[in-house]
């Protein structure tokens, strides 16, 4: 049954203190769906389980429907264990098994559940005026935890808000909905779209895009958020609080606790960062029911393949489906010999969602009505196997977000252009070509036109990337680069200091950088700087006190990062500074104590610096710092510098 508290069972174990004292870090965590790409999730589990040592392992397989893929994934040897959440009990029938049924929750657990979310509170608040009214809605869940959770939190509220009215139209919505049974999947759906029809229209169309992302993956933030912008037309601020709200409602899950200050960040900076999402499969069922029920054949907004598949719908290929704006196809062993039907043509869509499974050893290729998607605004393929033609991304002169993810390189953007692109994206890609590179530095017309709008871009993970154009300061528009995880990248280039638009950089685990350039001074505008795990930079440029906007400085785990230049203290908008595990670090700067902006300081494991200088680190004092992290044999240095009449000692944590 679905919904019914497996995957938070599942998790609950896996956190469990003495399962963790045990396995320690080999528990692992495995998502497979009704329409498993196996090739793909062995390759997971092969890296992950097999590739360890053959120690005691625990791995959880969520999701399983069929006995064959539970016999695939089961690995049998001795100090394995493994867990199985499945729908299927049938598929569960092996020997040496142990299983455990989930029943639906008892009237008081059930409660208790539905007042957590609705009222912030394990009972009934005594301010309500009908409580046997909000009973009989408890009821209308039937015990189902992700009903209770999800129609508590669209019913949630506070005192003084919520009439007696309020409820009983909430309970009778639910009452004409199906009566749940062992097969209750429409019925549920019915229920949970009560909590769809409490949104506005603009978050409905929102959580119906949801269905567009295929079930039971994690889809980066930034991606959905892009949609929501460029094809929505709405407000980046909006995009984030419609994010937000959806979550907060249960409709959407994040996979790490999301805090307000990750929220404050994305609205500041334009970007959500490393956030991700993810949704339970009966949400996207709703999902995808809302927007087929919503919208006739011959006037669909969306088509989403619901399930990967080798064949395209056949229903896609009529007058009707070439109307849709949103296209979501996920799957694989397409060539050029099998051939993309030939009358499949979407010159209305704003959006197109690629998802590629490889069968075999079979390459996919990219469809060729690609091309003629004149109005496309967003475009994300994600996959491995593909083949790119050179002319792939010809014609898409409105498309302003590329997000390309685990491909084999990206040679396809040669001779490209793409006037209008503000925001590229690769991730993981395996090989970036040189002519890619080279066609940059020559005056970066030759793969995407002149790029005047490029504002945002990300190579994460891009493991053969070495060295940057030397043209490359020719993206004048850009406001945020990240690079995080490019291992092999070496240097910037002289002329990267000409990216005078720069706002946020991030050379996270860029391990092979050595130094930063003189003219890295030149960012004005640079706002925040990620430098933590850069393991061989040793130094920073003289010119870098010139970063006068700076507020945002992270250099954890630079571990052989030895002195910081004379002009440090220049940095007077400096507001957070981390230098956590700098071990290598000798002293720090006479002008480090003119950081009078400075609110949180973290300096833990700095094992080279014996003892905090009064007289450096006394300017302090008076000014804005708020919180200190430090080792605890440096906490009474920290305290000795403040009287003990100090009004505003800081937070000090070691």
């Amino acid at each position: 049954m679905g919904g019914i508290g497996k995957t938070t069972l599942a998790l609950s174990i896996c956190k469990d203190p003495e399962i963790r004292g045990f396995f320690d870090d080999r528990i692992h965590f495995f998502c497979v769906s009704q329409s498993p790409d196996m090739k793909s999730l062995l390759s997971t589990i092969w890296k992950k389980v097999v590739g360890g040592e053959l120690t005691p392992i625990f791995q959880t397989v969520e999701d399983a429907y069929r006995q064959h893929t539970l016999k695939t994934c089961h690995l049998k040897s001795k100090g394995f264990k493994t867990m199985i959440t499945t729908r299927q009990a049938s598929a569960l029938h092996t020997r040496n098994s142990h299983t455990y049924r989930l029943d639906l929750l008892n009237e008081s657990n059930a409660e208790n559940l539905f007042c957590h979310w609705a009222f912030g509170q394990n009972f009934i608040p005594a301010w309500v005026e009908e409580p046997q009214v909000v009973k009989e809605v408890i009821s209308e869940c039937k015990g189902l935890p992700l009903a209770l959770r999800v129609i508590g939190t669209s019913l949630s509220t506070s005192a003084g808000q919520s009439p007696a009215a309020y409820w009983r139209v909430a309970r009778d919505k639910l009452r004409d909905a199906k009566p749940l049974g062992e097969y209750h999947k429409d019925a549920l759906l019915g229920r949970l779209r009560t909590s769809i029809d409490a949104l506005d229209p603009m978050l409905q169309e929102c959580f119906v895009d949801l269905s567009a992302y295929p079930e039971d993956s994690e889809w980066s933030t930034d991606a959905l958020l892009d949609v929501w912008v460029y094809v929505r037309g709405m407000e980046w601020v909006d995009a984030v609080l419609a994010l937000v709200e959806l979550a907060s409602r249960s409709l959407l899950d994040f996979p790490e606790i999301v805090t307000s200050v990750d929220i404050g960040h994305a609205l500041e900076s334009n970007r959500a960062g490393g956030l991700s999402f993810s949704q339970h499969d009966v949400m996207r069922d709703l999902a995808l029911q809302l927007g087929a029920k919503d919208h006739p054949p011959s006037h669909r907004k969306r088509l989403v393949m619901p399930r990967r598949s080798k064949n395209i719908p056949s229903d896609w290929q009529s007058e009707e489906a070439a109307m849709a704006e949103v296209i979501s196809i996920h799957t694989g062993g397409i060539t050029e010999e099998q051939g993309w039907p030939t009358s499949l043509a979407f010159p209305h869509a704003r959006m197109l969602f690629l998802q590629y499974f490889q069968d075999g050893f079979i390459n996919n290729d990219l469809p060729p009505f690609l091309s003629s998607m004149c109005r496309l605004k967003v475009l994300f393929i994600r996959g491995a196997g593909l083949t790119m033609a050179s002319s792939t991304f010809e014609g898409l002169f409105e498309l302003q977000s590329l997000h390309i993810e685990g491909v084999d390189g990206v040679s396809c953007l040669s001779g490209t252009n793409l006037p209008k692109l503000e925001k590229l994206r690769l991730i993981e890609v395996d090989e970036i070509p040189t002519s890619l590179i080279h066609g940059l530095s020559q005056y970066l017309k030759v793969f995407f036109g002149d790029l005047n709008n490029l504002h945002t871009l990300a190579l994460y993970y891009c493991s053969s990337l070495s060295h940057l154009p030397t043209r490359f300061g020719l993206l004048v528009a850009l406001k945020k680069l990240d690079m995080s995880w490019c291992k092999r990248l070496q240097d910037l280039p002289e002329d990267f200091g000409c990216l005078v638009s720069l706002e946020i950089l991030i050379l996270a685990n860029c391990r092979s950088l050595k130094e930063l350039p003189q003219c890295f001074g030149w960012l004005n505008n640079l706002k925040e700087l990620d430098l933590s795990g850069c393991e061989i930079l040793k130094g920073l440029p003289e010119s870098f006190g010139n970063l006068h906007g700076l507020e945002h400085l992270m250099m954890k785990d630079c571990t052989r990062l030895r002195h910081l230049p004379v002009s440090f203290g220049e940095l007077r908008s400096l507001q957070y500074l981390s230098l956590d595990w700098c071990r290598r670090l000798q002293d720090l700067p006479v002008s480090f104590g003119q950081l009078s902006g400075l609110r949180t300081l973290k300096m833990r494991k700095l094992w080279t610096l014996k003892s905090l200088p009064a007289a450096i680190l006394g300017r302090l004092v008076g000014g804005s710092l708020e919180r200190v992290e430090c080792d605890e044999r440096l906490v009474p240095h920290w305290k000795a510098l403040y009287p003990p009449s100090h009004p505003a000692l800081p937070k000090f944590n070691g």
